[in-house]
């Protein structure tokens, strides 16, 4: 099972918990406690910010992402153009009506569907032939309507009415969208008595959605369907039953199983339960899998861990009892102390999470102060506990409560034991049973386990951390108060809305490589624009311009990532007022845009090179040379009928950068054609390689 070794394996260097010293000492570390690894890369993650995802992007660099559970996003504009329809009076053609259509991606993978749409942030009905129902829309003056990516739907960019109005621009068979979830928005024009009312700012309005995101892998029936349990998500976003890439019988199910019913165990809050651990969340297709999957074990309190059969199983954050005791007839040597050092005690907890009641954006709960702590260290500054794969307060200040424990143990403990040590590979905790020493059947988290055959008697070094029972418990005063909505209006004034980033484009002229863009201008208010590396260079401002809302940055560095953002303010601040206002009412929040790659991306990649093909049990199992060019991003592999790829359906993408890619796919029950494309970043492709029918 090399490929589930690996991928644990990767979990487990990111925490630290180190390589072998020798070549006789094997680093076991297959049972480590689920936060001692988080707390290692939590700080480390990265992933689109919700706020990040709820305005539209308009560049060809977007990144892809996808959606897990309910969560708030706009999308990236694929196409926006404008038709006139003529009216015909007594034989002659009049000017009719104008009509704006805008398709937007929104996600990768597919969703489940729509459960509220918003233009320009206000909530709106829409009837069941997508007509916006509600003033100033209404009137059949605006329609939205989305294609999921997905079954009957597959093919996101398959709408009709653009093949037919612009089949020179949007071409049907060619501009597919395979497996990409898309919204396609109408907007017709109204008398010039109506424009200030329907459409303020001279343009379509921004478009967001409240959707269920990809269905997800049931391992209970075979099927997919909508889910925001956590447990689901994690599985099916890393076994090949769903998005993942490691076959699914490497998977311990008798531990997921566990772990989804533990989640779905009921909770107190306020007006009666909630999950005990749900949620959702997006990721971009280009991060470390890791990283996503550490953000969805994050909220479930989890961990992975290898078995004794070395399969992946899976623990959420629920307290089991130990069954074996390390007591002094199996203990060679115990070195043990009080916990931690000062330096690392973290007392105080600040949990940030995604509010749904606040539009879905990021918010913190109350903060979660270890009582023992506090009096025994003094009180430290906070901590912050990012947590975005929570949409709850009281599901945040639960995990707070046990990573404030975790963070403050009484007893820490380093202990070589004989062979018997082995049986506690795949355990979660341990009994330390040592009366002599005042250890009476102390429950133990395990976080590191090795052998040394060289090591005389105590081959098995294991490392230990009491762990406190009473942690995992959650009661409803421990859940506190949820976060209430802003006001409204402060001094009478109301808050200005952040500006909408129209255009972002990477420019490459010569040596010259900057970024532009520009953000619509607004009577009375003026605008700024900065800049930095990605993710955490500081802010440096871009040159704009007031009157054509125009910005552009100094020249970059070719092939690294960049962040934009911008904010309106009152003409009369000075320029160090503007950027580091705090007062919504006198500058907006910024509108952030993260993530963009300079790099000019017009050329598609040459087609990948196919090798070998071949069947292995029910899957086709090939391998190919992609052109690994600067313009190359990933592989793409589709089926069809007859040996047309104009008919073939879009599976997956393959993100490998080997010279030597391998993939695999489950044949279906009747013969089907199965091709490769190649693609550059920017979604340009390749011409599609046949690799036969199977």
């Amino acid at each position: 099972m090399p490929a589930a070794f690996a991928w644990v394996g990767g979990i487990i260097a990111a925490g630290g918990l180190g390589a072998a010293v020798a070549t006789t000492v094997i680093s076991l570390g297959v049972n480590m406690a689920a936060n001692a690894v988080l707390a290692k890369i939590g700080p480390k993650q990265r992933g689109p910010r919700p706020r990040d995802l709820q305005t539209t992007i308009r560049s060809g660099a977007a990144e892809r992402a996808q959606h897990y559970g309910r969560v708030r996003v706009s999308g990236a504009l694929m196409f926006a153009d404008y038709k006139a329809f003529p009216r015909d009076v007594m034989g002659v053609s009049i000017p009719g009506t104008n009509r704006a259509y805008v398709l937007l991606a929104i996600s990768t993978g597919g969703i489940t569907g729509v459960d509220q749409w918003f233009l320009d942030g206000k909530p709106v009905n829409v009837n069941s032939q997508g007509y916006v129902t509600t003033s100033p829309w209404g009137g059949n003056k605006v329609r939205l309507r989305v294609r999921t990516g997905r079954d009957g739907e597959s093919a996101g960019g398959h709408w009709p009415e653009l093949h037919e109005n612009f089949p020179t621009r949007w071409i049907a068979g060619t501009h597919r969208l395979d497996g990409v979830a898309t919204i396609l928005a109408e907007f017709d024009s109204v008398p010039p008595e109506d424009i200030a009312e329907v459409y303020p700012s001279s343009r379509p309005p921004e478009i967001s959605v409240i959707l269920r995101g990809t269905p997800c892998f049931e391992p209970a029936t075979g099927n997919v369907s909508f889910t925001d349990n956590l447990v689901r998500q994690a599985l099916h976003y890393l076994s090949d039953a769903g998005a993942g890439m490691i076959p699914h019988d490497e998977f311990d199910m008798t531990s997921w199983f566990a772990g989804i019913d533990a989640s779905r165990a009921d909770m107190p809050t306020a007006g009666g339960t909630r999950i005990r651990f749900a949620g959702g969340g997006s990721h971009f297709l280009n991060e470390p899998q890791k990283d996503v999957a550490a953000r969805m074990l994050q909220a479930a309190g989890g961990s992975l861990y290898l078995t004794q059969e070395g399969k992946i199983g899976i623990r959420v954050g629920t307290y089991q009892a130990p069954t074996l005791v390390i007591d002094d007839s199996k203990i060679v040597s115990i070195d043990y102390g009080p916990g931690k050092s000062r330096l690392d005690r973290v007392t105080t907890l600040v949990p940030e999470y995604v509010e749904p009641s606040l539009d879905y954006t990021e918010t913190t709960a109350d903060p979660w102060q270890n009582a023992r702590a506090i009096a025994r260290f003094g009180e430290p500054k906070p901590q912050e506990f990012s947590l975005p794969w929570v949409q709850h307060h009281g599901q945040a200040r639960h995990l707070a409560k046990m990573e404030a424990a975790r963070q403050n143990p009484l007893i820490t403990a380093t202990v070589s034991l004989r062979f018997w040590g082995l049986l506690l590979i795949g355990e979660e905790r341990v009994f330390l049973h040592r009366p002599d020493r005042g250890l009476n059947m102390v429950p133990m988290k395990i976080t590191a386990l090795s052998l040394d055959l060289d090591a005389g008697d105590g081959v098995i070094k294991v490392e230990l951390e009491s762990d406190d029972p009473a942690a995992y418990p959650f009661t409803r005063p421990e859940e506190g108060a949820k976060p209430s909505a802003p006001a409204r209006s402060v001094n009478g004034r109301q808050p200005i809305a952040g500006p909408v980033i129209e255009q972002v484009t990477v420019n490459s002229q010569g040596r010259t490589l900057f970024l532009s863009g520009v953000v619509a201008p607004v009577d009375g208010l003026a605008f700024g624009a900065q800049f930095r590396r990605s993710p955490n260079g500081p802010w440096s401002r871009a040159e704009f311009n007031q009157e054509s809302g125009y910005f552009r940055t100094p020249d970059l560095v070719d092939g690294d990532l960049y962040d934009i953002r911008a904010r309106r303010f009152f003409p009369g601040l000075t320029s160090l007022m503007w950027e580091r206002q705090t007062d919504i009412t006198r500058a907006s929040p910024w509108t952030v845009i993260t993530g963009i790659r300079v790099i000019a991306d017009q050329t598609p990649p040459a087609a990948p090179e196919l090798i070998q093909a071949g069947i292995e049990g029910n899957r086709l199992v090939f391998s190919f040379a992609p052109d690994l060019g600067a313009n190359y991003a990933q592989t793409g592999i589709w089926r069809g009928p007859n040996g047309n790829f104009a008919n073939a359906t879009f599976i997956r993408w393959l993100y490998d950068q080997a010279s030597t890619v391998q993939g695999s796919v489950v044949l279906t029950a009747s013969p089907q054609t199965y091709f490769l494309r190649s693609s550059n970043g920017s979604g340009v492709v390749s011409a599609p390689v046949n690799i036969g029918t199977y």
